[in-house]
């Protein structure tokens, strides 16, 4: 029994290692569960953290079609300065959503 215990914990730990491998950086869905976010496919940015806080989380998702694709992200320097990078739970991925709680400037003309 303890043979097989070791050889399941070896088996894990490699599983482990061959999945993490080309992943750059590890996010938190809403069920606080860790997924690859950032697979090296984008450029890989210095961390940033943005003003402001996420929004809530949806409860539900809706069949209303996007017209435009929400940015994927990993990080908030992935996204503008006044968005946080945050989990969006309909596209199952984080994604740049408006920052809550600040005060956006905006252009009087």
């Amino acid at each position: 029994m303890a043979v097989l215990l070791r050889v399941l914990v070896v088996a894990v730990a490699v599983v482990a290692c061959v999945v993490g491998k080309d992943c750059v950086r590890w996010c938190k869905d809403d069920q606080s569960r860790s997924y690859c976010c950032h697979d090296g496919n984008r450029p890989i940015l210095d961390s940033e953290v943005h003003p402001g806080t996420c929004p809530p989380i949806r409860k539900e998702c809706t069949d209303a079609l996007r017209i435009n694709s929400p940015q994927i992200c990993s990080d908030d320097a992935e996204c503008g300065f006044y968005s946080k990078c945050c989990f969006d739970k309909c596209l199952d991925h984080h994604t740049c959503k408006p920052g809550q709680g600040i005060a956006v400037p905006f252009d009087r003309k």
